[in-house]
């Protein structure tokens, strides 16, 4: 499948896998709220810590980051990642399905993205994250108490990420250098502060 129709099918795969939701989300609304926090927030990290993201490449990243919805639909996260045998079976039923129905370079921009030991991996990750949890927040405010116990998963896990992040400075271990590191820190630190505050 050509790049166009594949991002097309992405406005028709609804998120949150049949879960209560007052307010229907799509993937492609999903990825334009990711996009809309890079444009925000890109410029910012450039200029606060020196890092040399590129707008154009992670706005592509995370257009594409979703892909495999398009052809699965939304698989839940707490069933996703319910086991590790489950989301090994998830994963490779998943690449199967993407290898034979995507050109071979949109293929591998797509695991290029994928790759969170990458700056722009873990950056599109990073928005992801943020933006499931601001979605989940405004569910809250509408009185969908369902979200309560997910947006604590969210916040979870941009916890452990801080913390590893914090962790690894000044140890030589660093996954990035200082820079992005410290970026990442910050974003983390913003998602949370926003997330927390409900």
């Amino acid at each position: 499948m050509r790049r166009y129709e594949v991002l097309e099918d992405l406005v028709r795969a609804k998120r949150y896998g049949g879960n209560p939701i007052s307010k229907e989300e799509s993937v492609s609304d999903h990825v334009w709220c990711m996009i809309t926090l890079a444009l925000e927030y890109i410029p910012i990290i450039n200029k606060k810590f020196g890092t040399k993201f590129d707008l154009p490449e992670v706005v592509y990243g995370i257009a594409i980051h979703d892909l495999d919805e398009a052809f699965t639909g939304d698989i839940p996260r707490p069933f996703k990642h319910r086991n590790a045998k489950i989301e090994t079976a998830i994963a490779e039923a998943v690449d199967g399905i993407l290898r034979e129905n995507l050109e071979n370079d949109l293929y591998e921009d797509l695991k290029k993205v994928e790759d969170r030991s990458t700056p722009l991996g873990y950056l599109v990750k990073l928005f992801d994250l943020a933006q499931a949890g601001y979605k989940m927040k405004s569910e809250i405010k509408f009185g969908t108490e369902f979200y309560r116990d997910e947006i604590g998963n969210v916040t979870e896990v941009l916890y452990s990420k801080l913390e590893n992040l914090r962790q690894s400075l000044g140890t030589g271990a660093e996954p990035f250098d200082l820079e992005t590191t410290q970026a990442f820190m910050w974003l983390c630190t913003i998602f949370l502060e926003d997330l927390n505050n409900i």
